[in-house]
């Protein structure tokens, strides 16, 4: 016995209707055809009769509807899964183009639904949802800049060349723009596992670039002579001892602003805290210091992010901070080179630079300093570690001096 029954009659309007039957189910649609006369139609094969005009092509169509219901049914009942009458209201109505098929999501789309998801579920941190942000916005003025529409299935090696090409005609650093293709490979490799792209070549063409960047840290007499400066309007003063209170802690600024009373134990002198990247509880020593720093400050001021990083710039600058670094910068195939004051470059993550180089100087074990930083492996850990060309030589100048009897 017959699962489904799929049959076509006429009503009494001369329009074409299909009719299925299934499981004690009985659905009736239009196709759209109609007939311009009834005397075309063959009652017992339920198609036009060949003497019809046009008879083999619309005979065609309406084998072609019922070909696809039937595939549709044996797919389904093939899985033992139940089918419903709404079900197959809407797929005749796609075949036959009563119901307008949905439009694909375009790359971008697909791209936004990424960042929307991971916002909804707080999968990652926001500063990492506005760098997404950031690439999707360079993404839609590239298709606008180049006339050209992404999706899935561009050659991925042409798309790298034109894209670098595009950033860097912006003047962004090769540093830079390979943030933006680490973003765009995350998002590829994302959607090729979730079935939405089978097209795998991004993998060896997109390629991201990173040279080690320019890093700094603070010395020991750098943090003194701005922990003493005097006379500063009160926003700065603020500023000053955040700062100096950071470089002690070395916690990243998301979550330094986000301290509460709770985490610092002045009976202990400790302060503890799960970090928001790397989701690792660490203790941090507080040091007379710092002590002295939070006995100012019940509750710890919470700055605006860009105000905070003016305001180190200000303070470094006005404590004489502000010696001559040369930066070499990567623009394509260019080389860029220029000189800027130290204090114009330090930021508050130059804070965390600094304990982490201050350990290392101070013979401080990466074991022990990572449990301090919140870092989960050696490899971070250590681009934190900024040494100079003249403290290398004058450290290892000092090592030979005591290890060898120079002869005379």
């Amino acid at each position: 016995m017959a699962r489904y029954n799929i049959n076509y009659y006429i009503d009494n309007k001369n329009y074409i209707f299909i009719d299925i039957n299934w499981h004690h189910n009985r659905v009736r649609c239009s196709i759209g055809i109609k007939l311009d006369d009834k005397n075309n139609w063959d009652l017992a094969k339920k198609r036009f009769k060949s003497s019809s005009k046009f008879a083999f092509q619309r005979n065609k169509r309406l084998n072609e509807i019922s070909n696809t219901v039937s595939e549709f049914f044996e797919n389904r009942l093939m899985k033992i899964k139940s089918i419903e009458k709404s079900e197959i209201v809407e797929l005749v109505g796609r075949i036959t183009g009563r119901i307008k098929e949905p439009e694909a999501k375009q790359f971008l789309e697909h791209f936004q639904d990424l960042i929307s998801k991971s916002e909804a579920e707080k999968i990652i941190q926001s500063g990492t949802i506005k760098c997404y942000q950031s690439t999707l916005n360079h993404l839609k003025n590239f298709e606008q800049n180049k006339k050209c529409k992404l999706d899935f299935n561009i050659d991925w090696e042409e798309f790298y060349i034109n894209f670098r090409q595009y950033l860097n005609n912006k003047g962004m650093a090769n540093n830079s723009a390979g943030k933006h293709f680490k973003n765009v490979k995350k998002f590829l490799n994302y959607s090729l596992k979730k079935g939405i792209h089978s097209n795998s070549s991004f993998i060896t063409a997109i390629k991201v670039e990173k040279r080690d960047p320019l890093k700094l840290a603070l010395k020991e007499s750098e943090i003194l002579m701005i922990y003493r400066l005097e006379n500063l309007p009160p926003k700065l003063e603020v500023v000053k001892d955040m700062f100096v209170l950071q470089c002690q802690i070395g916690a990243r600024v998301s979550d330094y602003f986000s301290f509460k009373p709770e985490n610092i134990d002045l009976n202990s002198k400790v302060l503890s805290y799960t970090t928001q990247k790397t989701k690792r509880f660490v203790k941090v020593p507080l040091s007379n210091l710092c002590l002295t720093i939070l006995s100012k400050y019940p509750i710890l001021p919470r700055l605006n992010k860009n105000s905070y990083n003016n305001g180190i710039k200000i303070i470094c600058d006005k404590a004489g901070i502000n010696t001559n670094v040369e930066v070499i910068k990567f623009i394509g195939n260019q080389t860029i080179r220029e000189f800027k004051s130290k204090s114009s470059l330090i930021s508050s993550h130059t804070a965390r630079r600094t304990l982490v180089s201050c350990l290392s100087e101070k013979g401080v074990s990466p074991e022990h300093g990572m449990q301090i930083t919140g870092h989960t492996d050696y490899k971070s850990y250590k681009r934190y570690i900024c040494t100079s060309q003249d403290e290398a030589v004058e450290s290892v100048r000092e090592v030979l001096n005591s290890t060898y009897l120079l002869a005379g």
